[in-house]
């Protein structure tokens, strides 16, 4: 990691900023939407790019949050809301028209993961991203 970008997604990680919208019970700083909204404008008005980076990394986070399986959330979110782990996202383009880019199928165990991922923002700043697949009954799967 190098870089102004890399050295400002270092530190914001280091301050415990990717915890802001996690819950305090995990970590985070449970700071609720206005709080989060506000920190975005103010740190897009600094540098747009780290402003947009760091929201990817939020958004990947978030969906950590809403995950149903509290295994999932117990392990990751203390280390997403010190910022010793980074969660992007991949974009799968589950809204768009036509085929799926990414199918999961259900097989003994898990999900087979098959297709393509176009862009994963922040590549080479993170530790791992969420990722939605199409499921053949046309509703989502969603792995980190």
């Amino acid at each position: 990691m190098d870089g102004p970008v890399a050295g400002n997604i270092k530190r914001l990680g280091e301050a415990g900023l990717f915890g802001l919208g996690i819950p305090t019970e995990y970590g985070g700083m449970g700071a609720d939407e206005v709080t989060r909204h506000e920190y975005a404008e103010i740190l897009a008005s600094a540098c747009g790019v780290t402003a947009f980076t760091q929201q990817q990394i939020q958004t990947g986070t978030r969906l950590v949050v809403e995950a149903e399986n509290e295994d999932l959330k117990c392990e990751l979110l203390p280390a997403l809301a010190s910022g010793s782990l980074r969660c992007g996202i991949a974009l799968s383009h589950l809204r768009r028209k036509g085929s799926p880019l990414v199918r999961a199928e259900q097989v003994a165990g898990g999900y087979t993961l098959n297709g393509v991922i176009p862009w994963i923002t922040g590549w080479g700043l993170l530790d791992g991203f969420a990722l939605g697949a199409t499921l053949e009954s046309g509703e989502h799967l969603f792995v980190y």
